[in-house]
C-alpha cells in the first residue's frame, strides 16, 4: 500500500483487513487499518476504525495522533479540529492542546462562538 495514495487505497485496505480477519490475524487487522488511514488520512471511515482500536487498547496518544493526522488532512473540518484538540488534553498534552484550540480559532474566525 505504500504506492498507493487517497481513496484508491479504501478497497485494498478493506480486502487486507477481510483476508486478516479470516486468518484471526487481529494484529494484522490493526496494522492493515493503520497502513489504510496512513495512505489516506482524510477518510472517516479508517479514521474511526482505527480510533476504535486505540480507543480498545486505551491509546490516549494513539487517538491524538490519529486525530491530529486525520485534522491535518481535514483543515476545514471544525468538529475535526475540536475533536483533536480535545483528544491531546486526554493524552496529557495540555499544551498542544491549547495550540490546537488557537490554530482553530485562527482558522475558523466565522465561529465567533468559539472565542
Amino acid at each position: 500500500m505504500a504506492v498507493l495514495r487517497g481513496p484508491a487505497v479504501l478497497d485494498v485496505t478493506d480486502r487486507l483487513v477481510r483476508l486478516r480477519r479470516y486468518l484471526g490475524d487481529e494484529l494484522g487487522v490493526a496494522r492493515a487499518l493503520r497502513m489504510g488511514f496512513d495512505a489516506c488520512p482524510s477518510d472517516p471511515v479508517l479514521r474511526e476504525r482505527v480510533l476504535s482500536g486505540c480507543s480498545a487498547q486505551g491509546d490516549d496518544r494513539g487517538i491524538a495522533e490519529t486525530l491530529g493526522r486525520a485534522a491535518a488532512a481535514c483543515p476545514d473540518d471544525l468538529e475535526l479540529q475540536l475533536r483533536w484538540a480535545v483528544a491531546l488534553r486526554d493524552a496529557g498534552q495540555p499544551e498542544q492542546s491549547l495550540a490546537a484550540l488557537d490554530q482553530v480559532l485562527a482558522s475558523h474566525p466565522e465561529h465567533a462562538g468559539l472565542h
